[in-house]
């Protein structure tokens, strides 16, 4: 077993590593959870749950080669009190592999789409650092039609960053992102994001708060609302261009590492806007949650069985289509591909891979 890393080895390992720039988002609440589980295929309920619930995450965790492919996990609360059948604890047999654990807090208002649970963040922080957990994701959104609310956004998490420099033995993974069920523009959303990335970063540099580590998880420029028609269709092209112009606008430095959420867009449409934020600028990754785990999840209870195997080969193609991503090497076709081996044998993908 590996010796637990301390803050500073943690945004070493993070930040400075050379590892893949990937976090697995493994962070969903029970409802997200039971969501994701619905639009699966997969039949769950009151008195399922919790099995499959369990099992998922014992899938995710265990996936052997894990760390090839991604560098941290965002993790629930609930997994700290999992183990796997031998016993293991879930979390151990993420950083046996040498993956980071990432702790998540606040949740958000419905209405405003702001953080809460603010007032008790500093104190849940101290928690984390007592169980030897040195990162933590927190979230916040901003809507384009509710445009009173983005500095009030972006100030959250600058408090985040400032709860986190105090504490000092944790950084934060700011998460600072548009409301995906509010509709709008990609004009309208990068000027959204413009105000909102700009102001969080300009007050961390003006009041000495980049001095400590942190990192961005945020949206991937686009317009309309997933999952809908688009007045605007989504394309990637037009997103790099967007984010291009946000990195200068927002004032956006090239040395701060971004990951990209999939904000439910299919695994294809993910990858292809991860592939072209590759092209605007390195220091880029993604932390994906549902484009990550369908297709693990329907590998793992196809058939009304618990298949660990098929779950883990599942899993390891996901991160392997991610990499491609970040490498310029990603073709919508290999999403076909029935197996992991499959994909990593392909003549290209060895030359890329290799």
């Amino acid at each position: 077993m590996p010796e637990q890393l301390d803050h500073e080895q943690t945004v070493e390992a993070l930040l400075r590593s050379g590892k893949p720039p990937h976090f697995l988002a493994m962070d969903q609440s029970r409802g997200t959870h039971v969501k994701h589980f619905k639009q699966f295929g997969i039949e769950v309920d009151d008195a399922t749950f919790d099995a499959k619930g369990n099992a998922a995450r014992e899938m995710l965790a265990t996936t052997p080669g894990l760390s090839d492919y991604f560098e941290a996990a965002i993790v629930h609360d609930d997994l700290y009190q999992l183990t796997a059948p031998d016993g293991q604890p879930l979390r151990s047999a993420l950083e046996d592999q040498g993956i980071l654990v990432i702790g998540k807090k606040l949740g958000l208002d419905s209405q405003t789409g702001l953080a809460t649970e603010m007032d008790s963040l500093e104190a849940e922080m101290a928690k984390l650092v007592e169980i030897g957990v040195h990162l933590i994701k927190t979230r916040t959104t901003a809507k384009v039609n509710l445009p009173q609310y983005v500095e009030d956004a972006a100030d959250q998490m600058v408090e985040v960053q400032r709860l986190a420099a105090k504490n000092g033995k944790i950084s934060a993974i700011l998460e600072p992102e548009f409301d995906i069920k509010s509709p709008g523009t990609l004009a309208q959303r990068e000027d959204l994001m413009v105000r909102l990335l700009g102001r969080m970063l300009k007050r961390i540099r003006q009041e000495g708060l980049g001095n400590h580590p942190f990192a961005v998880k945020t949206s991937f420029p686009t317009a309309g609302k997933p999952g809908k028609d688009y007045e605007e269709p989504i394309e990637p092209e037009a997103s790099a261009a967007s984010f291009r112009r946000l990195c200068g606008r927002a004032q956006i430095p090239e040395e701060l590492f971004i990951v990209f959420l999939s904000g439910g867009h299919s695994s294809v449409v993910s990858r292809q806007l991860l592939q072209s934020m590759g092209d605007v600028r390195g220091n880029v990754g993604s932390s994906f949650s549902r484009a990550n785990v369908e297709e693990p999840y329907r590998a793992t209870f196809s058939g009304g069985t618990i298949d660990m195997q098929a779950g883990h080969n599942a899993m390891l193609k996901q991160g392997l289509l991610n990499e491609l991503a970040v490498r310029g090497a990603y073709k919508p076709e290999y999403e076909n591909a029935k197996t992991y081996e499959e994909v990593w044998n392909l003549p290209e993908v060895q030359k890329v891979m290799r």
